[in-house]
């Protein structure tokens, strides 16, 4: 792991779980996997203190531990990817909040907060918020606040209408996030460092009788059992209590929340079926799943630069219809087989569903050429039937569903026949079927997010280089003169900028064994991980920066953050604070939203960089 990487994640373990966790988190960093003594001897802490700053890293899933049945030793390990989430939430919050509503938000939230917690225990603390909720009558309390740390100062922030008032609509809220992705059960093995993951597993499937079978196909079918098991302890498909799901009976109730206070009266004797997890069932927030909901606002985005809104807005559509059967952007154990009972087969996606998701008084009609291609039958390409009587005008917007799917598959052929191939072909049910393939265009993101930062720091002459080396790979001077159509003398500062910093690399090629500079070859290469890896460093320094640069800020007016957050003081910031301290907590909450827009803004660089691309970094 980098320096600047481990530099972060301090920082935001620090803020989150406090000095003493971020102490045990970057010693773990350094040092791996360490058992409780070697760990207490590293700190240089007292074991009580290490079991402390331990149990907060645990709660908030950013340890691994596993205990060694032969030697009963207990080992940790830190869990960077988690530690990174966290900075991660607030777009997930957002991305929940626009998928789901604001109340799917709020338990979102409560999940985040506890780390992971089993349904029993989260309903509980649905509970006791909903009781502070109405005690308080709806207004906010002590630490409150709206996002990127708005105070409001209307005193009408009502909260009632994002607070879950019934144990039914808990638990169907809890089951669609569930069943959608972006909550998933978890056991005691996600908590498992993953070598010991590994081990165990491996020696599970070498139990199995036969397992000792030797020669091509007894190996390649240890390995396919082996990638199954870890698969389903991964995803939470070993243990049955953890993913079982109960269906239960909606009675006549006086208050449905375990607090009893403001529930849903059902008067009605009829009873109504409804899904719920099982109360043992332990939940955390799915930073997979966040992951590839970013990738689709990604290629959203780049869909709306080149196709405009509404295509852009089709092709949301699309892809929020083929996330609902990707968990991850990748899987790191491997694609899955097609004899594999746990194989979901290619995402597709059809016109249909795409129509379906879509808003019905959206206006489909900018983008699209006038007429239907083919009244009354088969278009060319054979793909769709449509029965329309007449020469339909696709300009104008319709209410007419056979227009609007007829519209739909219009801006999805605008993405097909686009050069970057946003979506292909895949069959004609239901109205066309699409298909998106993923790794082609995230290797498309990785390169024009790599093309953007050179522009941005040098130019476009110097991104010309870059493309010509990407395509032809390894050149020398006079051959990279030639493509690039640059004279040599003019080439080489823009070489001698990009190799400064890091985007260009050189290799020396001897003609003989001499070695001497004139009896040698210079060649100039653009290797992708390694830029990869530069950026990503570049990019994690700048957060840090950022995050301390914050925290300065944040001292300096703690006496004035404190006195806004007071109960008292919110909602009446006009009866409480002076002109001045108005002024000056406005001028703070300004530059706090800058901070944290540019934490979005580099986050989205590591989005691009890391996570949509399994690493290949040798």
């Amino acid at each position: 792991m980098s320096t600047a990487l481990s530099e972060l994640l301090q920082i935001v373990v620090n803020d989150l779980c406090g000095q003493l966790s971020s102490t045990i988190f970057s010693t773990l960093l350094s040092y791996g996997r360490t058992p409780l003594g070697r760990l207490a001897q590293n700190c240089d802490l007292a074991p009580r203190l290490v079991k402390s700053g331990l149990s907060a890293l645990i709660q908030q899933s950013l340890a691994f531990h596993y205990t060694d049945p032969k030697d009963d030793i207990t080992y940790y390990e830190a869990d960077w990817k988690s530690a990174y989430a966290v900075l991660r939430s607030a777009k997930a919050l957002k991305l929940i909040e626009q998928r789901f509503g604001i109340k799917a938000r709020g338990l979102v939230t409560t999940i985040h907060n506890l780390g992971h917690a089993p349904v029993k225990e989260l309903a509980e603390a649905v509970g006791k918020k909903q009781v502070a909720l109405a005690t308080s009558g709806g207004a906010r309390t002590n630490g409150d606040v709206l996002d990127n740390g708005e105070i409001g100062n209307d005193g009408n922030n009502d909260k009632s209408d994002a607070t879950i008032k019934s144990i039914q609509e808990f638990h169907a809220t809890l089951y669609e996030l569930n069943r959608a992705g972006y909550l998933v059960t978890i056991s005691a093995y996600n908590f498992q460092p993953p070598a010991d993951f590994d081990v165990e597993a491996e020696l599970t499937i070498a139990a199995k009788p036969g397992s000792s079978l030797k020669g091509k196909q007894a190996k390649a079918l240890f390995a396919h059992d082996l990638a199954s098991l870890k698969r389903k302890r991964r995803d939470g498909e070993d243990d049955s209590s953890v993913v079982t799901v109960t269906s239960s009976k909606k009675v006549r109730t006086n208050g449905d929340l375990t607090n009893g206070v403001n529930g849903d009266h059902h008067v009605s004797g009829e009873p109504e079926i409804y899904h719920r997890l099982d109360d043992t069932t332990t939940v955390r927030l799915s930073h997979e799943k966040t992951n590839v909901a970013l990738r689709s606002h990604h290629l959203v985005h780049l869909a709306a630069r080149h196709l405009g809104e509404t295509t852009s807005k089709v092709y949301d559509a699309l892809l929020q219809v083929l996330e609902q059967k990707i968990r991850r952007c990748y899987d790191e154990l491997g694609e899955l087989d097609e004899d594999d009972t746990s194989y979901e087969g290619e995402a597709v996606a059809s016109s249909e569903d795409v129509l379906d998701l879509l808003p019905p008084k959206m206006d489909l009609s900018p983008g699209i050429s006038k007429t239907a291609r083919q009244p009354n039958g088969v278009d060319g390409d054979g793909d769709i039937t449509m029965e329309i009587t007449q020469i339909q005008d696709l300009s104008q917007p319709s209410s007419d569903p056979k227009v609007r799917l007829i519209q739909v598959e219009r801006h999805l052929r605008l993405l097909l026949a686009d050069p970057r191939e946003f979506v292909f072909w895949a069959g004609t049910g239901g109205g066309g079927q699409w298909m998106v393939d993923f790794p082609k265009l995230s290797k498309y993101l990785l390169q024009q997010e790599i093309e953007d930062q050179i522009i941005t720091r040098l130019g476009s002459q110097h991104v010309r280089i870059v493309r010509i080396l990407n395509e032809h790979g390894r050149l020398d001077e006079k051959l990279l003169s030639h493509y690039a159509m640059i004279k040599v003398k003019d080439l080489r500062p823009l070489l001698q900028e990009l190799h400064k910093l890091g985007f260009v690399e050189t290799q020396e090629v001897p003609k003989d064994n001499s070695r001497q500079p004139n009896r040698s070859l210079f060649l100039w290469a653009y290797e992708k991980d390694h830029v990869k890896e530069h950026l990503l460093n570049f990019t994690y320094k700048c957060m840090s920066r950022i995050l301390q640069r914050l925290k300065a800020e944040k001292d300096q007016n703690k006496w004035l953050i404190e006195k806004a957050s007071r109960t008292d003081v919110v909602g009446n910031e006009d009866r409480f604070l002076t002109p001045s301290e108005r002024q000056m907590l406005k001028a703070w909450r300004a530059k706090e939203a800058k901070f944290l827009a540019q934490m979005e803004r580099q986050d989205d660089i590591v989005a691009v960089l890391r996570d949509f691309l399994p690493d290949t970094t040798p």
